[in-house]
């Protein structure tokens, strides 16, 4: 999997509480169901955490868009609400999960 884009991770609403919505896509759907989806919400937490001071992170998917929910719960998030269409989940720094296969974390800033 060398020199693919594999990807995208957004955030979007920042306020004043240090809160973002964010968002994630795997472009590629051979792609999904691989550790993709876990792997950008956690390192866009982390960075967003470590980089903005960002705490709390909120995301909203379709209920039938199954492995994006179960990447962004496997990453620590709760679910806050859902109805018929939707589900609203949440997460406190404090419960960031890091997944099985990420093992060095390096974060360089740039001034």
């Amino acid at each position: 999997m060398n020199n693919i884009i594999v990807g995208s991770a957004g955030l979007q609403n920042l306020n004043k509480e240090n809160s973002v919505t964010l968002g994630i896509f795997v472009f590629d759907s051979r792609l999904r169901g691989k550790g993709y989806g876990k792997t950008l919400v956690w390192s866009s937490c982390y960075l967003a955490h470590n980089c903005m001071n960002i705490c709390n992170f909120y995301a909203g998917m379709e209920k039938d868009n199954i492995p994006s929910l179960k990447s962004f719960l496997s990453c620590g998030f709760k679910i806050i609400n859902e109805n018929e269409k939707y589900y609203k989940v949440k997460l406190n720094i404090e419960e960031l999960k890091k997944p099985n296969n990420i093992e060095k974390v390096t974060v360089e800033t740039f001034d």
